[in-house]
Order: C-alpha cells, then structure tokens, then sequence
C-alpha cells in the first residue's frame, strides 16, 4: 500500500469514527429527552393519582413505571440535587453558572 492509498484509507476511517461518534452523540442526546419527557409524564401521573376525586388504585402496569421513575421524580423535586448539578466553569474573566 503506498503512501497516498493509506493516507486515504486513514482519512476515511477517521470520517467514519467521526460520523459514528456523532450518531452516539445524537442517540444520548435523544435518549436524555425522552428520559426527562417520561419523569414529566411520570409527574402529571402522580399529580393525578392525588387529584381529589381520582378513582381506584393505579393500574398494575404503572408499577414498574413508577419503580424505574420514582427516583428520578424524586430528585428533581429535590432542591439541593438541583443545586449540586449546577456547574461553576471559570476562566480568568468571569465565573458563569451552566
């Protein structure tokens, strides 16, 4: 292989680890919302079960969503997991709240 065929080659491997990287990139980022949109749901659900008036007991297949989301429900409704998420990032000029 000469000198210009595996430069090529390298090149287009790197695209092609770039390209992926992005693909995973996207596939968390979408994973991420749809995870924060089910805590919502999971909110609005909870809000309704104590809504005076609201009937019965939640249907059994509403277990499993509230044990996998109770938790994060949880810590969103916790203000000092809130607080602690915030990330100070400084330079030499200023001090920015992420």
């Amino acid at each position: 292989m000469s000198y210009r065929q595996n430069h090529d080659h390298d090149t287009l491997i790197s695209q092609e680890l770039l390209a992926l990287q992005q693909k995973a990139l996207a596939q968390q980022n979408e994973m991420d919302r749809v995870r924060s949109d089910n805590v919502k749901l999971f909110e609005k659900i909870k809000f309704l079960q104590n809504y005076p008036g609201a009937k019965g007991a939640p249907p059994s297949s509403l277990d499993d969503m509230e044990a996998r989301y109770s938790a994060q429900y949880e810590q969103k409704l916790d203000p000092f997991t809130h607080f602690n998420k915030k990330v100070w990032c400084c330079d030499r000029y200023s001090i920015v709240w992420l």
